[in-house]
C-alpha cells in the first residue's frame, strides 16, 4: 500500500511530484510531508509491527514526531490534538513510557503540567467511578449490618417466630435461624 503525500521541499531528495511514502518508509518518510494527521498515520503504521518495534523505539517515534510537528510550526492545538490522537490509538504496555511522552509534550508544547491530558482524565474518571462504586458497596454492607442488628434485638427481645422476624427486617429465615442459633 502507498501513501501519496504532497510535500515541502525541505529537506526532501525526491522532486515533489515523486514522493511516495510506502508502510516500511515509517517514520522516516514523515520528515517531508506537511500533513500532519499522514505523520500520525505512518507512526501508527510503524506501531503495528509492534512485535519488530521495541518500546523504546516507539517511544522515540512519537517524540520525534511531535519535535517534527513543532519545528513545521503547526498550532498547539492542533499539535495536543494529534498527539491525543496518538496516545489513545498507539499505546505503550509501559506506564513511563507514557510518563516520558508527556514530559516531552509538556517540554517541547510548554504546558503546564497541571493541565490533565487525555489519559490521566481518562484514569480520574475510572477512579471516580471505582469509587462511586466501592461507595454502594459500602452503603449495601450497612444496610445488611443493620439488618442484622435489626434481627439480633428482635431475639433477644421478643418472642417473634423466625418467619414473623424475617419479614420485619427484611432477610431470609435462613438468615435468622443461623442468627438464633449462634446467639444460644
Amino acid at each position: 500500500m502507498l501513501l501519496v503525500a504532497h510535500t515541502r521541499a525541505s529537506g526532501c531528495s525526491q522532486p515533489e511530484e515523486n514522493r511516495q511514502f510506502s508502510r516500511k518508509g515509517g517514520l522516516e518518510a514523515t520528515r517531508c510531508t506537511v500533513y500532519p494527521f499522514a505523520m500520525i498515520i505512518l507512526t501508527v503504521l510503524v506501531a503495528l509491527q509492534k512485535g519488530k518495534v521495541t518500546e523504546e523505539e516507539l517511544l522515540k517515534q512519537k517524540v520525534e514526531l511531535l519535535k517534527r510537528l513543532v519545528s513545521k510550526g503547526f498550532s498547539r492545538g492542533k499539535i495536543e490534538a494529534l498527539m491525543g490522537f496518538l496516545k489513545l490509538y498507539v499505546r505503550f504496555g509501559k506506564r513511563e513510557n507514557d510518563v516520558k511522552f508527556d514530559e516531552a509534550i509538556e517540554l517541547l508544547l510548554n504546558k503546564p503540567k497541571e493541565t490533565m491530558g487525555i489519559v490521566e482524565f481518562v484514569l480520574e474518571r475510572e477512579r471516580r467511578l471505582g469509587e462511586k462504586r466501592g461507595l454502594a458497596k459500602g452503603e449495601k454492607k450497612g444496610v445488611e449490618a443493620q439488618k442484622l442488628h435489626f434481627v439480633n434485638t428482635l431475639l433477644a427481645e421478643t418472642s417473634f417466630d423466625d418467619a414473623k422476624i424475617a419479614s420485619l427486617a427484611d432477610v431470609s429465615i435462613e438468615t435468622v435461624q443461623k442468627l438464633r442459633s449462634q446467639g444460644k
